[in-house]
């Protein structure tokens, strides 16, 4: 995973570091939601939001963000 999206997960609120079984490198970002759902955001959704830093403007940030 780049340094990029480490970035963007230790940002917003919500995104977690994802590891592949047994520990190893990241892989990947997915939302923790308040209530324990989880969810993993569509390549253009962390494009746009998430690595860019505009996690505010996200619309899972928004509809959540309340309930954090």
């Amino acid at each position: 995973m780049s340094d990029a999206r480490t970035a963007a997960a230790s940002e917003c609120p919500f995104l977690q570091p994802a590891r592949p079984l047994g520990g190893g490198r990241l892989i990947g970002i997915y939302c923790r939601m308040p209530d324990g759902r989880v969810r993993v955001p569509p390549m253009d959704e962390m494009r746009r939001f998430c690595l860019r830093g505009q996690w505010q403007e996200c619309p899972t940030y928004r509809r959540h963000a309340p309930a954090s």
